[in-house]
């Protein structure tokens, strides 16, 4: 019994760990934002983007393993160093509408609506709706009653 609670505890340890993580220290993430970047300069997003398929057929041991640890040096970079994030502040001008004002967005659905063509018949059931009649009902003029002093 006590060697199943000692095995489940180092487990839970071994679960919990991670979610431990301290920051790095800022000469850490200068050195690894440096060596994202140097990756980065080597075209390794464009070799990701490509897709793992890709990757394992036409690269070599060496450049995969480059691949992961650039992936490596990312999460790092993304998840450790918390001084080196930078916040993008959304841009509704540049189509950005995810955090942009809900005018914003409805007028963008409304845009990207399609449009009739001019030189498209429309239906006949469109055609015989624009050519009846719409009867309009007489409304009632009704007088306000005089104020009783």
């Amino acid at each position: 019994m006590p060697r199943r609670l000692c095995i489940a505890s180092v487990m839970l340890l071994a679960l919990v760990a991670p979610a431990l993580a301290v920051p790095l220290e800022q000469p850490q993430c200068v050195t690894l934002e440096s060596e994202q970047k140097v990756l980065e300069a080597e075209g390794v997003e464009g070799v990701l983007a490509k897709g793992p398929e890709w990757a394992k057929a036409n690269l070599a041991e060496a450049d995969r393993t480059k691949l992961v640890h650039y992936l490596d040096v990312k999460e790092l970079v993304l998840f450790r160093c918390p001084s080196l994030r930078s916040v993008v502040q959304p841009d509704p001008a540049a189509g950005d509408t995810i955090y942009g004002p809900p005018e914003l967005e409805k007028s963008k659905a409304a845009a990207t609506k399609p449009v009739r063509q001019a030189n498209k018949k429309p239906s006949k059931k469109a055609a015989r709706k624009a050519a009846a009649p719409v009867a309009v009902p007489a409304v009632p003029v009704v007088e306000p009653a005089a104020p009783t002093p």
